[in-house]
């Protein structure tokens, strides 16, 4: 029999407030990436099963180490988003946008799209219940007029970069790159307590 999980209810709440919600949460984006440098060996191939022109440098791993199957495609796999939820030492430069949700950060990533990369179009969860939802971190040409589409269904999303943004994932989505275009992708368990967080950084 499963057991319901009584805390996707606080998806839905969110929902009330749009599919996509700023939030007051930011930090320097130039500066992130300059610190990053230092783990410039790190990156490794997102979803290396497929030839699409794309890296990620892991926030959260398996053991808090860069290696490991975070990075690959985990609908198909014994592991689950919650899986992931051991900082790496990137995560140490993240630290503004990571510790609102501290203890609920699972699996989370650096994207670096390079010209040509992209994103199928594609829903991050068909379940009924929702465990996890996603914060996205623009970092660098993560807007259109800089060479990088967000598109949410048909719509193209417009960023502040450094900024922090719920976006509803489950809603059809894709992202196509022009230019070299980096940010971060933070999935956070559904609960109250993530829940209060977003209320509390709500842009009003």
């Amino acid at each position: 029999m499963k057991v319901s999980n009584i805390d996707s209810i606080y998806y839905d709440k969110l929902l009330k407030f749009g599919n996509v919600i700023p939030l007051k949460i930011r930090d320097n984006p130039q500066e992130f990436l300059q610190n990053i440098q230092v783990f410039d060996d790190s990156w490794r191939q997102y979803n290396p099963n497929k030839d699409i022109k794309r890296k990620g440098l892991s926030i959260t791993s398996l053991e808090g180490k860069f290696e490991g199957p975070d990075l690959d495609t985990i609908g198909q796999s014994q592991y689950d988003e919650s899986s992931f939820r051991i900082e790496t030492p990137a995560a140490g430069f993240a630290r503004k946008w990571l510790d609102p949700f501290k203890g609920s950060v699972v699996r989370s990533h650096v994207i670096h799209l390079e010209p040509g990369g992209y994103f199928p179009t594609h829903r991050d969860d068909f379940r009924d219940e929702i465990t996890t939802m996603r914060i996205f971190i623009p970092l660098q040409n993560c807007n259109p007029d800089d060479g990088m589409w967000f598109m949410l269904e048909d719509k193209a999303l417009q960023f502040k970069y450094g900024r922090s943004y719920f976006i509803n994932t489950c809603l059809s989505h894709t992202v196509f790159a022009t230019l070299h275009s980096y940010f971060l992708v933070m999935n956070v368990e559904v609960n109250k307590d993530t829940y209060m967080t977003i209320m509390k950084y709500m842009s009003k």
